[in-house]
């Protein structure tokens, strides 16, 4: 939208900008890693591997379904 619509107003502003996305991101990528490491403490066993496999069948077929509707209209 920063390129279709630059002159629309932007009313949320990322606590401490460019350093604080940054942040995010690495706080996120460390605790995906802790989780997928397989001798971690906070490592996934096989039921909850199960359920996040679940969950992102879901999410595919929902993206599937949902594309297909977009493209009818």
């Amino acid at each position: 939208m920063r390129y279709t619509e630059p002159d629309l107003p932007r009313p949320y502003k990322v606590p401490g900008g460019k350093l604080g996305i940054t942040a995010a991101i690495a706080a996120g990528t460390i605790v995906i890693l802790l989780m997928v490491v397989p001798f971690s403490p906070a490592a996934l066993n096989g039921v909850e591997w199960g359920i996040v496999l679940g969950w992102l069948v879901i999410g595919l077929v929902l993206m599937a379904v949902t594309k297909g509707t977009k493209s009818k209209k």
